[in-house]
């Protein structure tokens, strides 16, 4: 059965599309428990964000299902958990997701409400 869960995804020319999309079609893992620390590494500067404040800048299927296996794998404690998602401010509240896409989709088809993020401030131009 398709389930269908609402991401929002950066185009070309910085507009931000909200679409509806089967994750599970993609190799995502709707049963990875909710435990930050089984996946993320805690290191200074690091803060949970909440899920819905994040833009995808990406969503390709085999970095999808990798990002599925990997982290049942750190979850399991068979592989090293990894570094946060690294984000940047974006328009508003939002953030857009430098590093760690894959891992994203996966914690909304799991269900996840928030996911550890370091946030990186963009260098001032001019």
């Amino acid at each position: 059965m398709n389930r269908l869960f609402r991401v929002r995804l950066l185009k070309k020319g910085g507009c931000v599309l909200s679409i509806e999309i089967d994750l599970h079609s993609l190799g995502a893992s709707d049963n990875l428990p909710y435990n930050i620390d089984k996946y993320f590494r805690s290191d200074p500067g690091t803060c949970l964000l909440r899920l819905p404040l994040l833009i995808n800048t990406r969503a390709r299927s085999d970095g999808i299902a990798n990002a599925a296996h990997l982290m049942r794998a750190a979850y399991e404690g068979r592989y090293p958990v990894r570094a946060a998602v690294t984000v940047c401010p974006f328009a508003g509240n939002d953030f857009l997701v430098e590093d760690g896409n894959s891992t994203v989709l996966n914690a909304i088809a799991s269900g996840w409400p928030d996911i550890l993020c370091k946030i990186q401030l963009s260098e001032p131009t001019g």
